[in-house]
């Protein structure tokens, strides 16, 4: 199993539950955390990934396809940023599209690497946050998540042995959330 994002909260549990069911587990993280330290104490192999550095993307997804033997059964991606949390015009440009990057652009980018020479049946998901389906102040992820559902959709279409899915799971209070309270 590959986790984009092992070092979130939901990503994190999602681990811990593949290697508890005995899974070889490769994911990836931003920032040093306990978190990131138990899950390498517990097998789990953890690559730093920053999703706005095209070339680490393009170093860290090879060194997993090596690293797997391209045998991976699942992808699943819990990468995400909320910020630019603003009004579209009064959002920092470069801001907002590094938040489209993180949000849609990168994950798609790592996943891409991971399929290059994609033969067998594979179960892959995203999640497309709560904020796709109403007008907010998260502009750059609303739109992204909009992006990555449609991805989704095309991906399924193209791709007859993948198994691809886009969750909506709605508000979870997470550290992601938390963020925004904090502003």
């Amino acid at each position: 199993a590959i986790i984009l994002s092992a070092s979130s909260e939901i990503g994190f549990a999602v681990a811990m539950d593949f290697v508890r069911k005995g899974f070889q587990v490769v994911g990836t993280y931003n920032t040093e955390s306990e978190k990131i330290l138990k899950l390498k104490n517990n097998g789990v192999k953890l690559y730093k990934l920053n999703l706005l550095n095209k070339k680490k993307i393009d170093q860290v997804s090879k060194k997993i396809c090596l690293q797997t033997k391209n045998k991976w059964d699942y992808f699943i991606s819990f990468a995400g940023t909320l910020n630019p949390i603003n009004k579209i015009i009064q959002s920092q440009s470069d801001t907002w599209e590094k938040s489209v990057y993180v949000n849609c652009l990168g994950q798609i980018r790592f996943l891409k690497n991971l399929l290059r020479k994609n033969n067998k049946r594979r179960k892959i998901i995203f999640f497309a946050g709560g904020a796709y389906n109403a007008a907010s102040d998260y502009s750059a992820y609303t739109l992204s998540k909009t992006f990555l559902i449609k991805y989704v959709e095309l991906l399924d279409f193209e791709e007859k042995l993948l198994n691809v899915s886009i969750l909506g799971p709605g508000f979870i209070n997470t550290k992601l959330h938390k963020k925004k309270k904090e502003k």
